[in-house]
């Protein structure tokens, strides 16, 4: 979300003061040791299965994973539906 943010010229300023506000009412979950094991268990299994998705979303799953957390929201449901424990939501 940032990045479009940062890309935009107009009104840049106050979707910044928006989305500080948005984000002030989440919690973070922190990529750890345990996530880190998760997330590289998970990208092995990918691999040797033939369906690799990139490090970063096995990174996200991985952190997710590890705090209990097993749904998502996003709009690349291909890889993260390739990974088991996840279920996926598409906005």
């Amino acid at each position: 979300m940032l990045l479009g943010i940062y890309r935009k010229k107009a009104k840049q300023q106050i979707e910044l003061e928006n989305f500080k506000k948005l984000i002030g009412n989440f919690d973070i979950l922190h990529f750890d040791t345990k996530s880190s094991f998760i997330a590289s268990k998970i990208i092995a299994d990918l691999i040797s299965e033939g369906r690799e998705i990139n490090a970063m979303d096995c990174m996200v799953a991985g952190t997710m994973l590890s705090k209990n957390c097993h749904d998502i929201v996003t709009r690349n449901k291909e890889h993260f539906q390739r990974i088991k424990g996840i279920g996926v939501e598409v906005y």
